[in-house]
């Protein structure tokens, strides 16, 4: 908001419109009595202790302690410790500007913006207490929404007129989150609807979880009766016994959580106080939820990134690394090509944020930049060279499935899904521009693929549009090496023969990969398909949190970051798991085909 003080009016609009939202927030449930304000703008008056809940079950001498503490933070010597500690970590200038006149760094004043002390000043003459009580710990998030959408929108660039109504608009929805999330003031019979629906959902998760557990136990009876036979058991007690620690490890740190998850799912649980039966509010609150549906909806257009752009890449390296020509270059295009699966997440991360440096002087955009010199011919060979690229890829997302009778229909389905929905982030701009200006408009994005390119700078993860692929791109460029060494291992059990007799038939590198190469690791690849599905559904949490952080705007907010967050920042550990249990739901029927295929594997050595 700080930042919009200096940008133009809409902080102003906030301000003044803020208050509908405050109105339209049930005053009953905050928990807040009114502060009469002095005329000289200091708080006067008393809060009702009661309502905050400050003393609530609490000893004297922890009252006592509790307003020795309240009296230390709020005395000079704390403010002091804060703003030397500020300012020795760099951020001082986000520091209130009179303690910084007061306790000596007037030099700083100079890099705060002029608008900072009169936001400040507005804060403290206007602010009240935060509320006390359940979930509103989590006020910031849509007291902070309207303003993160407002500066995607750009409406501090827009006419008052036309920017208030929106505005409006956004005030309404973050007060409605606000009664219906946060202080729970839910009309009792939209939240029997709400319970109803969730009751049908949690059956059905059960349901589909025991099918998938009953087909996948009687596929396994089935191959071990064509396997062996029970009179023979006994040989095999001693595998059974070095197999037992390790089962006891599993159930200690994945089942017996698993099943506390399950029981956590289904009431208010607190880490302090007593935790309290919720029954099946939990999933009712996460199926109406707009976050839930926007971060499912987001986790599902990450894993059609991941697996569009990050699936084929190590097949593709793995093949090439496969005709390297001599030992010395096969073990260094190896080691070069592993490498950056050794280096941590994290770092990788930080080290290609750095890279996204969204001003024109950052390394990518250097080099996006200098695109600009290349003249009109050049630049139209480059572009349809990229465009052609992306659409042999989508080709083969479509063509792969056909070719490759062995496998199953669902996992031509999910091919031919990922397809259509690279295929629908391809034809956007054109249908955008069909809606907004019709064939003229299109036209012109059609014409856009030739001649010189206009390139600007690119906000690359500050950029709501851009932030999702600028995070997978990264996962990938460290992943693929990895996965290729799986790959390469898999290459050497294809016989030589078969290449040789391609080849006295005339046949070349692409006819042998096409009609060689991929049917023998036909299989292979369909296993890490629905291992990458599962590891899509599941991952890329750590990555985001250190890249963005979910943002911008919520733009990379993916389930089971929304989960890490709900769970562990809001402290909201049955929504989070209830949160979870839904996601598991998507991935039991890929776990279930993934182990079915797994029993049917047979395992070839290679030289």
């Amino acid at each position: 908001m700080f930042w919009l003080w200096e940008q133009g009016h809409i902080a102003m609009l906030f301000t003044d419109l803020s208050q509908e939202m405050i109105q339209a927030i049930n005053p009953q449930l905050v928990g807040i009595a009114p502060v009469p304000r002095a005329p000289g703008g200091e708080a006067s008056g008393e809060l009702n202790s009661q309502m905050l809940g400050i003393f609530s079950g609490s000893s004297p001498d922890q009252q006592l302690a509790v307003m020795r503490y309240i009296w230390f933070l709020t005395g000079a010597t704390a403010q002091r410790l804060e703003v030397r500690t500020f300012v020795q970590y760099g951020f001082g200038q986000f520091v209130n500007p009179v303690l910084l006149k007061r306790f000596g760094y007037p030099w700083l004043l100079k890099q705060i913006p002029a608008g900072w002390a009169k936001a400040f000043a507005m804060a403290l003459a206007q602010g009240v207490p935060e509320p006390y009580g359940h979930n509103t710990q989590n006020i910031y998030y849509p007291m902070s929404s309207p303003i993160n959408s407002a500066l995607e929108m750009n409406l501090g660039n827009q006419p008052a007129a036309q920017a208030i109504p929106q505005i409006r608009r956004l005030l309404r929805m973050a007060s409605h989150q606000i009664n219906y999330q946060l202080l729970g003031a839910i009309p009792p019979a939209v939240m029997h609807l709400r319970r109803i629906v969730a009751l049908v959902t949690i059956l059905g998760i059960m349901a589909a979880f025991i099918f998938e557990l009953w087909r996948v136990w009687r596929h396994f009876s089935r191959v071990d009766a064509m396997l062996s036979s029970r009179q023979h058991w006994r040989r095999y007690v001693w595998g059974y016994g070095l197999l037992l620690p390790a089962f006891a490890l599993i159930a200690m740190w994945a089942y017996l959580p698993l099943a506390g998850g399950l029981a956590m799912a289904f009431s208010h649980y607190e880490l302090v106080l007593p935790s309290t039966w919720a029954g099946v509010d939990n999933f009712a609150n996460v199926l109406f939820d707009p976050r839930f549906w926007s971060a499912v909806w987001k986790t599902v257009y990450f894993v059609a990134l991941t697996l569009g752009l990050g699936f084929w890449p190590p097949i593709l390296l793995a093949i090439l690394l496969q005709e390297v020509p001599t030992d010395a270059l096969k073990y260094f295009f190896r080691t070069v090509y592993y490498l950056p699966s050794v280096i941590s997440g994290v770092i990788i991360m930080f080290l290609w944020r750095e890279l996204y440096a969204p001003s024109k002087y950052g390394v990518l955009n250097r080099l996006l930049l200098s695109l600009n010199w290349l003249g009109p011919i050049p630049a139209t060979l480059v572009k349809l060279a990229v465009l052609g690229l992306w659409l042999a890829l989508l080709v083969l997302l479509v063509w792969l499935p056909l070719r490759m009778v062995e496998i199953s229909r669902p996992i031509k389905t999910v091919l031919w899904l990922v397809a259509g929905a690279l295929l629908a982030v391809t034809l956007q701009p054109l249908v955008a521009a069909l809606h907004g200006g019709g064939l003229p408009a299109a036209a012109g994005v059609a014409g856009a693929l030739v001649g010189p390119f206009h390139l600007q700078p690119l906000g690359w993860i500050q950029s709501p549009s851009l932030a999702m692929l600028c995070v997978v791109i990264p996962s990938i460029w460290a992943g693929a090496g990895a996965g290729s060494i799986l790959y390469l291992a898999a290459l050497k059990t294809v016989p030589d023969d078969l290449y040789e007799a391609a080849e006295i038939d005339g046949a070349g590198i692409w006819q042998k990969v096409c009609y060689i190469t991929l049917p023998q690791l036909k299989f292979l690849l369909v296993i890490q398909f629905i291992a990458a599905v599962i590891g899509a559904f599941l991952g890329g949490a750590d990555y985001i949190l250190a890249l963005t952080g979910g943002g911008p705007n919520y733009a990379t907010m993916i389930l089971p970051l929304e989960i890490f967050f709900r769970t562990f920042l809001q402290i909201q550990f049955g929504v989070g798991t209830a949160m979870a249990w839904l996601l598991g739901l998507v991935l039991i029927w890929f776990t279930a085909t993934q182990l079915k295929m797994l029993s049917r594997a047979e395992f070839k050595g290679g030289r």
